[in-house]
């Protein structure tokens, strides 16, 4: 019982992270990182992580295919510098967080691609680049009000995934349901294809849309606007 709240802090400058960390189910654990540190190890259980990441370079290459919780992210950077297996994790950005691929200590982009279990955020200051992200997979439904820059973003999935902020991802709907209900302008600038058990609605609007077989181009009351639409 009372184990259920711990905070950690890394060092600094330049630790190596490298524990096998259990989150029980119930249990919150706060991880804060240090400068300039490096996030190895692994992560699992069922409890929420709440990651802290106030300064620059941090480097995260955990394995969290075991981790089915929660995990909330503050601050800076959220660096992957692998294409790491989330697909059991709920992630949550918080204000200002920018998630990308990188190179491990250094800024250039790196191209992988990440599975995530479903992708959160409230905010409209978040924002997503470099590489590919998978999501999806925890099969619950989530609202993302940040931005997709220029990433590629395959849904998979039985939830709805709802979209609100102002992107320029392409994005391809393998499973469950997008909305795309950005307001002022379009949902995402780029191609978005609906694949067989796939749906795509929301009240807002998108560029250019190719549904193929077995796809589902959803209507209702705020019907989807769109670009241009074709049918494969």
């Amino acid at each position: 019982e009372r184990y259920r709240s711990l905070a950690m802090t890394i060092p600094v400058p330049w630790p190596d992270f490298n524990y096998a960390v259990t989150i029980p189910k119930s249990a919150t654990v706060t991880l804060n990182a240090g400068r300039r540190c490096v996030i190895n190890g692994s992560f699992s259980g069922e409890g929420t992580l709440n990651l802290s990441i106030p300064y620059v370079r941090t480097d995260v290459l955990a394995d969290w295919s075991q981790y089915k919780g929660k995990l909330s992210v503050t601050g800076n950077q959220f660096r992957l510098c692998a294409g790491l297996n989330m697909e059991n994790t709920a992630l949550t950005l918080k204000d200002n967080v920018y998630m990308g691929h990188f190179r491990q200590g250094k800024g250039d982009a790196l191209s992988a691609t990440t599975k995530i279990g479903s992708l959160a955020s409230s905010v409209a200051t978040v924002t997503v680049g470099n590489g590919t992200y998978n999501v999806g997979y925890d099969n619950t439904n989530a609202t993302f009000a940040g931005v997709l820059s220029g990433v590629t973003v395959n849904k998979y999935g039985t939830g709805t995934w709802t979209l609100t902020g102002q992107n320029s991802a392409t994005l391809t709907i393998y499973g469950g349901k997008v909305l795309a209900n950005a307001s002022g302008g379009a949902t995402t600038t780029s191609p978005v294809s609906v694949r067989a058990g796939g749906t795509l609605g929301g009240s807002g609007s998108v560029k250019a849309v190719t549904v193929y077989d077995g796809g589902t181009l959803e209507a209702s009351a705020s019907t989807i606007s769109v670009g241009k639409f074709t049918v494969d």
